[in-house]
């Protein structure tokens, strides 16, 4: 398991936000079929695990795994892997790269990863730190761009 909470500078899980329905990802994968109920689906950085017990009520096969709410099963290999506002709540560029580069390990078909973007910087509010901003709440925010996180994919994953 790559995301230690030992040198953490943020309190990341509380950026695990409720959720009324699906995430906007995991909505916006399923409108768009890029997963099937015959696929097994990773929650990684799954936070409390909404999407995971939603998409198991629609017949899905999903898991979850989160450093700080499921620490007890590290993730496997599955066909489909969701990492859904994992990295932007990382404070080191380099522990960013390893996260994603371990979720990727676990992918066999489709890798889903989404961030915040830089165009909801109006709705953040906090310190500079590192290439982010820590609110007053102690949580981190690094906001991407679309080239910034394509980049950043691509590099880590040797995927196009």
């Amino acid at each position: 398991m790559c995301m230690s909470s030992i040198d953490w500078q943020s309190a990341r899980h509380r950026t695990a936000i409720g959720r009324a329905g699906l995430s906007m990802p995991v909505r916006q994968a399923l409108n768009d079929e890029v997963f099937s109920p015959n696929e097994t689906i990773l929650d990684y950085g799954s936070g409390r695990g909404q999407d995971v017990a939603r998409l198991n009520r629609l017949g899905y096969v999903a898991r979850e795994w989160d450093p700080h709410f499921n620490t007890g099963t590290p993730p496997s290999p599955h066909d489909i892997v969701f990492m859904t506002y994992v990295l932007n709540v990382i404070e080191h560029p380099a522990e960013r790269e390893t996260v994603l580069l371990d979720a990727w390990r676990n992918t066999q078909r489709v890798l889903v990863v989404t961030t915040r973007l830089n165009w909801e910087r109006r709705r953040v509010h906090g310190d500079d730190l590192a290439d982010g901003l820590l609110s007053s709440r102690n949580t981190f925010q690094h906001l991407y761009s679309n080239a910034e996180l394509r980049e950043l994919v691509e590099r880590v994953t040797a995927a196009q």
